[in-house]
């Protein structure tokens, strides 16, 4: 080839090199011609499932696909209404609320009421709202809870707001309230204008065919969650947060399809029952109750408790189902202290505890929580979360001792290199035979790392503390531990 070109003429050699592009181009043409968009050839119900694998936005996006797909987003099970992207870009007002665009909330309703208007779909997988919404806005946010739940909505959540760290940003006294008039006991309460709109509205609910219940940012009282215990017989999970409305919740089984449940910085809550229920997990998170009984719930395997919850308050109120724990999940609000952490060891013996998480303010010396472990003699992971390094103060360091058997794997988020965090990571790695893994991380815990990194006017200097504790956890760990020790830094 090369012979016959060096002896052809520079026309000849474009001649041939244009015939080509010509036929290519021919080739390319006749291949667009024959060639099936096999894809768009798939019924209609594997669309569907492909589509629901995509963001909402991404789903209606592919209406200008072709002809096929114009409609096809129309049937998709779920409708996720997700703006927590546009949610960041919030501003604080004088009086410390948080507040967001007019504009941006308008737009959000229109983006709403336009895919409802066009949604064709009978019946609805989940349904999720997800915005910065108070009061005024509740005739809107009615309306969507109205058609999820007439088009049997499995999972329904509404997140009213979205904060990058709670505790900045103290609940309002103006947030949603849960449309009571939906339930069919408010009947009894409407007027006679009224009661016959009030009696379609319930007659079009279909309430047990809901799966999950997440309200975040909705005040809903204790006699509603419990007409939704009694109604919903798949209901499987209950998560309500920050619900002004909420005195006093009972939950009296039995009530088969309860699984978990999540009650959170409702700081009106005063009375607090859980009987004869088949729970697997409870999150509580708020305040010391007094009237407050757990009693009979033998599938309860795993608790989070965070909030205004002392280590005395834990043995007041759980101590009954902490021997079946199998996962223990803990913030620690008072300072750590042998004391505290003793009187634990001597008043409980968690004999099934397989997991254990505890987080704590400070980490002055870490040494005390041997006593949370020693009360799991079965315990195979711990983590442990510190939000707060106190000053470097130089000190020998301490040892105790102590015996872990089963303890395989440790983690430590937090971790900013003081004596008080080598000590500890020292004793476990000699007193647990087992131990297989440790995993160093010099981050705050993840809700506080995300306000470090997206909100706080402090993320440079956050960020360069971090890179210094990496370092030290470096030159202090490495090579230091014993082999069998699968150390990770990260």
């Amino acid at each position: 080839m090369a012979n016959r070109l060096q002896g052809s003429c520079p026309e000849e050699d474009r001649k041939v090199m244009f015939e080509s592009e010509d036929a290519f181009v021919d080739r390319r043409r006749r291949d667009k011609r024959t060639s099936t968009d096999h894809i768009s050839m798939l019924p209609d119900e594997l669309l569907v499932f492909i589509l629901s694998l995509l963001t909402l936005r991404e789903s209606v996006a592919t209406s200008l696909l072709s002809r096929r797909w114009r409609y096809l987003w129309t049937l998709m099970p779920k409708l996720d209404f997700d703006a927590k992207k546009s949610l960041l870009k919030v501003e604080m007002a004088e009086n410390g609320k948080l507040v967001t665009d007019e504009e941006k909330s308008t737009k959000y309703i229109q983006w709403v009421d336009h895919v409802i208007a066009l949604h064709k779909s009978c019946a609805i997988e989940d349904f999720r709202v997800c915005f910065n919404f108070s009061k005024p806005y509740e005739k809107y946010i009615d309306n969507w809870v109205n058609y999820a739940l007439a088009r049997k909505v499995k999972r329904l959540e509404l997140s009213l707001t979205y904060k990058g760290y709670d505790s900045l940003f103290p609940p309002s006294d103006d947030i949603y309230t849960f449309p009571y008039h939906f339930l069919p006991t408010y009947k009894e309460n409407c007027s006679n204008d009224s009661q016959s709109h009030c009696m379609k509205q319930c007659n079009s609910m279909h309430f047990k065919f809901l799966e999950k219940i997440s309200m975040h940012s909705v005040s809903v009282s204790g006699e509603a969650l419990e007409f939704f215990l009694s109604n919903c017989p798949l209901l499987q999970h209950l998560y309500v947060y920050e619900s002004k409305d909420l005195s006093c919740l009972k939950i009296i089984g039995p009530l088969p399809s309860l699984k978990r449940l999540e009650i959170i910085s409702c700081d009106n809550l005063n009375s607090f029952e859980i009987r004869d229920a088949t729970l697997v997990y409870l999150n509580y998170s708020g305040k010391s109750l007094q009237q407050f009984l757990l009693k009979n719930v033998p599938l309860l395997v795993e608790i989070k408790i965070s909030g205004d919850i002392e280590m005395k308050d834990i043995l007041l109120m759980f101590s009954s189902i902490l021997p079946q724990l199998e996962k223990f999940n803990y913030r620690l609000n008072s300072l750590l202290c042998w004391e505290v952490t003793g009187m634990f060891y001597s008043a409980v013996k968690m004999s099934n505890l397989k997991q254990l998480r505890l987080r704590l303010i400070f980490d002055d010396s870490l040494l005390p929580l041997t006593n949370m472990l020693r009360t799991s003699p079965c315990l195979e992971t711990f983590v442990l979360e510190i939000f707060f390094a106190r000053k470097f103060r130089k000190r020998e360091l301490e040892n105790v001792e102590g015996s872990y058997a089963h303890l395989k794997e440790v983690k430590i988020r937090g971790y900013c290199g003081s004596i008080g965090n080598l000590e500890f990571v020292m004793h476990l790695s000699e007193s647990a035979g087992a131990l297989e893994k440790i995993v160093i991380d010099p981050r705050k815990p993840s809700d506080f790392n995300a306000y470090l990194t997206n909100y706080s006017r402090h993320k440079d200097k956050y960020l360069r503390r971090v890179q210094k504790a990496r370092a030290q956890a470096k030159k202090q760990l490495l090579g230091i531990l014993p082999p069998r020790i699968n150390l990770q830094i990260l």
